[in-house]
């Protein structure tokens, strides 16, 4: 079963508490149009992405509340350009406003709800990240001009750097820099002039492709029967990815996400697939849909009935039952095709859920997963496909939990204008990517024991693992990492497991005469060292 995670965390240095990324949910849908310029849609809903600058309470459980007499104050983003904060960090890591321009007060009357958005980043986190992409992408048209132009390796290159500045569009697209994200379009359009034409007409059509089809007959007849006239289902399709969902939720953003979808499938190809094509290496993500999604309201009871009377399941154990319909999310694979089933309320992160889903269904196709031989393969490609397009993780099927520091709280009474509270709140100066892997470096348990562990067994460092260990392999380690992926998942669907992964480790890499297991967990961990600045 898909377990759903979403967490709130709040980490605080003593008295200090840290800053997050929040949506500013309006109490009135028209006031969106007097804040306009600084609007971002999420789960259907305009809102203002926002770090909190004063006005607010901190209660120690990490939740917040605030007097609707009270004006309220945050930081914004520029959303042309990541690089530019509306606060300077001092050296003891809180914020100073640098920019009054980025700073953005309102009466706390106008506000409903705080929604997290990114609980362990911050516009900081998010502008190093930022900028280490366009160090990737200089680095890469450095190395291009090196090569003969039209020749393999620049074609190389130049399909590289689509695919990462394509990658970097989407996630400033989804990081609430929509006019940095459109800057990109004539970039994109040049580097798409000089890539090979199959390429890029492959993600064309893909879009192409994106439809309303009728609906499952067996379906209307589920839903007259179960709920009468209180709900009824649509149907989108495109090349790879059907999505059945209620008609609550708004068809414009199940085709973004199904063209989201689209694009993460020719992300993951680009950078695994196409550089390694031989008659040996295939192709073997299917031309066709490989993955279902169905979007229930949040009713508890049409989550149990669609799944038992539509699709045809039961829910285990009848003990258990209760327990198991408390998850948001379930599934069940049907040959080539996996169901991916979840009840939908107004937070859930649906680009989340479609683009880790893809990542699990990506790694069993391409890689060759049987069963679940391979847990912290689906789990690695899951969250690096997300970190990739989205910069977050919220909905996983098993939950990483960011080490806390210390609980605190920081009080501002009715008026306040947040003045006293701007340098007592600490930057989130590290985002996720590296808070994983600085716990992945200090993971006790060794790779070939990972490798056979199940997802129920996983720990922190087990998941955090997963994510960096993958990354080290598809990013450094190239057709020969691919490869050996490809190798341990045809390993693990027989016996002697242990012995063969060290084989194919000795042999794929030409690690010989130690334990080639520990070999290749030394260079990964001098990868960390080397790119996230873990110790």
């Amino acid at each position: 079963m898909i377990r759903v995670l979403c967490w709130l965390m709040l980490v605080c240095f003593g008295p200090q508490v840290s800053a997050q990324i929040y949506a500013v949910d309006f109490s009135d849908a028209k006031l969106a149009k007097k804040y306009k310029k600084y609007i971002f849609d999420y789960n259907g809903k305009s809102v203002i992405l926002v770090e909190i600058r004063g006005g607010f309470d901190y209660k120690a459980d990490g939740s917040l509340s605030w007097n609707k007499e009270s004006r309220l104050e945050f930081f914004i983003q520029d959303s042309s350009d990541p690089m530019k904060l509306g606060y300077a960090v001092n050296e003891d890591g809180t914020r100073q406003t640098k920019n009054k321009k980025l700073v953005l007060g309102m009466g706390g009357d106008r506000v409903a709800r705080m929604i997290t958005f990114m609980a362990n980043e911050s516009f900081y986190t998010l502008s190093r990240e930022y900028q280490r992409r366009i160090d990737y992408l200089d680095d890469l048209e450095a190395q291009q001009k090196e090569t003969e132009k039209s020749g393999a390796a620049w074609m190389a290159f130049n399909a590289s750097r689509l695919r990462e500045t394509g990658n970097l569009q989407q996630w400033l697209f989804q990081t609430g820099y929509n006019k940095g994200a459109n800057k990109l379009l004539r970039d994109i359009s040049k580097l798409r002039k000089s890539s090979e034409a199959a390429m890029t007409a492959r993600i064309d059509s893909a879009i192409a492709s994106i439809e309303t089809i009728e609906v499952d007959p067996k379906l209307v007849s589920a839903a007259s029967d179960i709920a009468g006239k209180n709900i009824k289902f649509l149907t989108q399709q495109s090349r790879h990815i059907t999505i059945k969902y209620h008609d609550g939720l708004q068809s414009n953003r199940i085709s973004a996400l199904l063209e989201l979808g689209e694009r993460a499938i020719e992300s993951f190809r680009t950078e695994n697939v196409d550089p390694y094509i031989d008659e040996k290496f295939l192709d073997k993500i299917p031309d066709g849909v490989f993955l279902e999604f169905f979007f229930s309201t949040d009713s508890q009871v049409y989550q149990e009935k669609f799944w038992e009377e539509y699709y045809g399941y039961g829910w285990g154990d009848p003990t258990r039952k209760a327990e198991r319909l408390q998850s948001t999310g379930t599934g069940a694979q049907q040959g080539k095709l996996k169901i991916s089933y979840w009840r939908i309320d107004d937070q859930a992160d649906l680009e989340g859920i479609v683009v880790h889903q893809l990542g699990h269904q990506l790694a069993r196709h391409h890689y060759g997963i049987f069963g679940d031989t391979q847990d912290w393969l689906e789990e690695g490609c899951g969250y690096d496909l997300s970190f990739s397009l989205l910069n977050r993780n919220n909905v996983t099927c098993k939950s990483f939990a960011p080490p806390k520091r210390s609980e605190g709280t920081v009080a501002a009474g009715p008026g306040s204008k947040g003045k006293g509270e701007e340098n007592k709140t600490a930057v989130v100066m590290r985002g996720m990517r590296e808070i994983m892997a600085g716990v992945a470096a200090h993971a006790s348990v060794p790779f070939d024991q990972l490798a056979s562990k199940r997802l129920h067994a996983f720990q922190n460092e087990d998941m955090a693992k997963s994510w960096a260990f993958y990354e080290y392999i598809t990013t450094k380690l190239g057709k020969v990492g691919q490869e050996w992926l490809r190798l341990l998942c045809k390993a693990a669907n027989g016996g002697q497991f242990q012995n063969k992964i060290r084989e194919h480790t000795e042999a794929q890499f030409n690690l010989k005469g130690q334990d080639s297991i520990r070999m290749l967990e030394e260079q990964w961990t001098a990868y960390l060292r080397d790119v996230y600045d873990v110790n």
